[in-house]
């Protein structure tokens, strides 16, 4: 059976993006007639054919209802920019796109899909969803009756089995372990070593993911280093601060500190502070912010690996969008965004890319 042509298809031999493939076809502006003309043509030998759901949908606006941690208080470190990664689509898109953003704050993801529900029964419309990927059993039920209603949902940070799921968009987390560990065998010594490292939660598959390849890629390559483990993570802040601290000045204090997720590593930066072993114990973190930059440009920091939560948001939102628009879908069904470390040397050009300003 032959391939479906779409517009990502078109967009491919011609080597534009799809917007402006459908632009060229939809007879919108910003297109050149010469570009509009090769683009109509390959169209055509390709045999494309328009969906005319699509074209209906097209002509009304599209809403996508969005839910995710909310920005706020502790998510200003990490959930601020997959916000600014959604919001950042519209904007860019020449698609006459309606968000329905319900931010929703630590454990009330189900309370906030719940309301979703029961407004889609009574009539609200919305084409589809982004949605975080559900770490408990009420949240995965409701995301699937969603899905069972006839809501094609794009997931994120997670890939979980949903009816009606179009994908999922997540980093790649076990990279990311790795990466942090052979940094830090790097930074030590070969001798046996204390490494303090603050694990997140177990129950959060992307601080899962981080943790388990960090240990796993130590124990394979340097099993004689001892590592002491501080779990908790958005919830527990406060709890975490102090035992932070108490690690850190401990005798002897420890040869490294790490972290696998974006709170942890501003509790760890301000505990390494606070105690003066900042700059005198080396540092791992997860994820850019503004507090992240200026431990790593004053030295509190080493190194922070970086997931391109925006990057990977505003991709979640587009691909929704493109399957909802024109019918496109990927051949895969989780997208896998790449990780990368980040240093001093690098700092600016991650920091122009992200949005947060380097002076």
């Amino acid at each position: 059976m032959a391939e479906r042509v779409t517009m990502k298809t078109i967009a491919g031999r011609v080597g534009v993006s799809v917007n402006t493939v459908h632009k060229a076809l939809t007879g919108k502006p910003g297109v050149s007639e010469q570009m509009r003309e090769r683009i109509v043509r390959c169209a055509e030998g390709l045999g494309y054919r328009r969906n005319a759901n699509a074209s209906n949908l097209r002509r009304q606006d599209l809403v996508v209802a969005v839910l995710l941690p909310s920005p706020e208080g502790e998510g200003h470190y990490y959930f601020r920019y997959l916000w600014e990664g959604i919001e950042r689509y519209p904007r860019e898109a020449d698609n006459a796109v309606v968000l329905d953003c319900r931010p929703y704050p630590t454990g009330a993801y189900a309370r906030a899909l719940e309301e979703l529900a029961e407004e889609i029964s009574q009539g609200r419309k919305v084409d589809g969803m982004v949605a975080y990927a559900p770490s408990d059993a009420r949240s995965l039920e409701l995301l699937s009756g969603l899905g069972r209603e006839g809501v094609p949902t794009e997931l994120l940070d997670g890939d979980v089995d949903l009816p009606n799921n179009i994908g999922c968009m997540v980093a790649d987390y076990a990279s990311a372990g790795q990466l942090m560990a052979e940094q830090a065998l790097n930074m030590l010594p070969s001798e046996p070593q204390d490494i303090l490292l603050l694990s997140g939660d177990r129950q959060m598959s992307s601080h899962a993911k981080v943790w388990e390849a960090f240990l796993s890629t130590m124990a394979e390559h340097a099993p004689a280093h001892q590592i002491r483990e501080i779990f908790g993570a958005h919830s527990e802040v406060d709890v975490l601060r102090k035992e932070t601290k108490s690690a850190l000045l401990s005798d002897p204090h420890p040869a490294l500190a790490c972290s696998v997720f974006a709170v942890g590593t501003e509790v760890l930066c301000q505990a390494l502070r606070e105690s003066g072993l900042a700059g005198k114990v080396p540092a791992i973190g997860n994820d850019l912010f503004p507090e992240s930059v200026e431990a790593l440009k004053a030295g509190v920091l080493r190194n922070v690996v970086f997931k391109d939560p925006a990057g990977r948001a505003r991709e979640a939102i587009e691909t929704l969008c493109s399957y909802l628009l024109w019918g496109q879908r990927s051949s895969e069904r989780a997208v896998v965004g790449d990780v990368d470390m980040v240093f001093r040397s690098n700092l600016a050009q991650y920091c122009r890319h992200v949005g947060i300003p380097y002076s």
